[in-house]
């Protein structure tokens, strides 16, 4: 029996399939849908023949291996604090031979005892700016500081107590640190992957090659086989460049102006917005550059190529081709000028009542430059959508 609803209760629940166990029971406090453990853990057990008993509390367990579970109705409150609650009148019994208890991960200080650190709630207390403790020339990070995380932000530690530690034994100052300390650099720019925008709009996810259930019980064969080269290329060009993209959301606020909605972000549970749907552009963008003049990354660009009719410009976001137009020549200077979209966009802003006078003059192809020299009263109004 293993009590837990974590990724660590899974690989515990796992091991003792491979250990010879003829039952796994898994107990949590959790819903299923509320385990922590990611949902492809909680299948994959499933898959192997653990039982899972979600939404069970312990209340007993008595020396030959019987417990007594009650049943559990939430985790947390109202304020969104765990705090469960129980329903003590209904009950389940389990028995086991084992009993394995999974349900969290603290560290041992037992060795540090008489050392004269500070603990506090099972952590040692640490500068956050220095990671020194309580007693000078010790330094301490990671799991030990600040509980359970990832090993990206154990190895900032260990970066951010090393500044520390080298102005420490130089006699510097340890307070304030290098201001670059701990700081992400970047350190190089990574070409963003040319990918069509249907596929980069609605590639599925890779799925992990895995051997199947038949073929892994009661041994400790490698279980996901890795992607080949061609899925690790369709899994790269899902990538939505967040480092290039940062969702400030200007190009969609700037093409909502224009009044073309040809841009259209979504929001994340992140907290920030991010560009979705690269399809859309194909038939609502114009080639006004808009978007691009706006963008502070260089996240979109607005480039024209070839050479007379065979002009064409050509709008990119994060490396996704989403239009290309041909542009349209000047009937005066023989200049590239707007695209077709763009002409087109003009003559409807000015074929209402008030503009009407005015909308012949649009027959005339005519860039900017040779509108204003001109004098035509089109040409500042046409000028104010290019």
């Amino acid at each position: 029996m293993v009590i837990g609803g974590g990724n660590v209760a899974i690989d515990v629940a796992l091991t003792a399939l491979r250990q010879g166990a003829k039952q796994v029971d898994m107990v949590c406090l959790e819903k299923r849908r509320e385990m922590p453990a990611s949902p492809h853990e909680i299948e994959t057990a499933v898959a192997e023949g653990v039982l899972l008993h979600p939404g069970w509390g312990p209340v007993r367990i008595d020396e030959d291996g019987a417990a007594t579970f009650q049943h559990c109705e939430r985790i947390v409150d109202e304020s969104d604090r765990f705090n469960p609650k129980f329903d003590a009148e209904r009950r389940l019994m389990l028995d086991s031979d084992q009993v394995i208890l999974a349900v969290g991960q603290g560290a041992d200080l037992t060795s540090i005892d008489g050392s004269g650190l500070e603990v506090t709630r099972g952590f040692i207390v640490t500068d956050s700016r220095t990671l020194m403790t309580r007693v000078s020339g010790v330094f301490t990070g990671g799991d030990v500081a600040h509980g359970p995380r990832t090993a990206v932000e154990a190895i900032r530690s260990g970066k951010i107590a090393a500044w520390s530690i080298d102005a420490w034994l130089r006699g510097a100052p340890v307070d304030p640190v290098d201001p670059l300390a701990g700081k992400p650099i970047r350190r190089a720019t990574v070409i963003p992957l040319h990918v069509s925008a249907g596929v980069r709009s609605r590639q599925p996810r890779a799925e992990m090659p895995e051997k199947d259930v038949g073929e892994r019980l009661g041994s400790y064969v490698k279980i996901e086989q890795g992607l080949s080269d061609a899925m690790a290329h369709d899994e790269a060009g899902r990538c939505l460049r967040c480092d290039i993209c940062i969702g400030c959301g200007l190009c969609q606020l700037a093409c909502s102006e224009m009044g073309v909605e040809a841009l259209r972000m979504a929001d994340t549970p992140a907290g920030r917005l991010a560009y979705l749907d690269f399809t859309r552009p194909a038939n609502l963008c114009i080639g006004c550059g808009a978007c691009a003049q706006v963008c502070p990354t260089g996240a979109i660009r607005i480039d024209d190529s070839g050479q007379g009719s065979e002009r064409i410009r050509r709008t990119t976001i994060t490396g996704t081709v989403v239009r290309e137009q041909a542009l349209l020549t000047c009937s005066r200077c023989g200049a590239t000028t707007q695209t077709v979209a763009h002409r087109e966009f003009v003559r409807s802003r000015l074929a209402t009542p008030g503009h009407a006078h005015m909308a012949k003059h649009l027959e005339r192809e005519l860039c900017p430059a040779c509108a204003r020299q001109l004098g035509d009263r089109i040409g500042s109004a046409g000028a104010a959508f290019m």
